[in-house]
């Protein structure tokens, strides 16, 4: 679990009707004690975690490519981090979206410019345009990056299975309120380095800056920088960029 993802699922929780059940597919909380746990930010929801492994935070064991529950059966699907874990990638993104209810919604993230991180096992990397193409089926949906336009390090995604005409508005506004939190994040962050972190940061970028390399200057210019794309009906396009 990345800070980043927190502030995308919390604005997500807050800004649309979230449907129950929510299952969290990849659940398992590694890290420390409750910093995974995202069912906070949904209060008084029922709330499933289901992972392949028994741990902290998995109520269910289940493989995201062969899901036991019923066709229509959950409200709110996430997948936080998730999917680069699992190999028949395209077999999930059909399994989540058969057992998603006709007005539920999906949230799903994931990795491009990342290292490798087996948790068992890390298969894939995404572009947002990927992202698009994996949640073709669904009417109306944003998709999203983080970070340097053409190797963004987080790739976002959120869609509905049912198109509403005031969903278009709402969405803007979701994507104006993650860009907003972004950059509270990214302010949050620096003032929690102590003053040693601080100068070593500083000289880093400054190091990137004049000796290069420069796409490394570039990376830390645009890490908490994020562009949207709305996508609906008819494959219509509006795209929202952050600066």
């Amino acid at each position: 679990m990345r800070d980043n993802i927190k502030v995308f699922v919390q604005a997500f929780a807050e800004t649309f009707a979230v449907k129950e059940p929510v299952y969290e597919f990849g659940s398992l909380q590694i890290g420390p004690p409750g910093y995974a746990d995202l069912r906070p930010f949904f209060p008084g929801k029922e709330y499933v975690g289901c992972d392949m492994r028994e741990g902290p935070g998995v109520d269910r064991i289940v493989v995201l490519e062969r899901l036991p529950m019923a066709d229509k059966s959950v409200g709110t699907v996430l997948s936080a981090d998730t999917i680069e874990h699992v190999f028949p990638v395209f077999k999930a993104f059909e399994e989540m979206f058969r057992v998603l209810g006709d007005d539920g919604a999906i949230v799903v993230t994931s990795v491009m410019d990342f290292w490798i991180h087996s948790h068992p096992y890390d298969y894939w990397r995404f572009t947002p345009e990927a992202f698009a193409g994996l949640l073709e089926p669904y009417p109306m949906k944003i998709v999203g990056y983080q970070g340097l336009p053409d190797f963004p390090h987080t790739v976002y995604g959120v869609a509905f299975k049912s198109y509403d005409p005031g969903l278009d508005a709402r969405c803007t506004r979701f994507c104006e309120r993650v860009d907003r939190d972004l950059i509270r994040l990214k302010r949050l962050t620096h003032t929690g380095r102590s003053l040693n972190d601080k100068f070593k940061v500083a000289r880093k970028r400054l190091t990137y800056k004049i000796l290069g390399p420069k796409s490394e200057y570039n990376k830390m210019v645009h890490e908490y920088k994020a562009a949207w794309t709305i996508i609906g009906p008819g494959g219509h396009r509006r795209t929202l960029d952050a600066g």
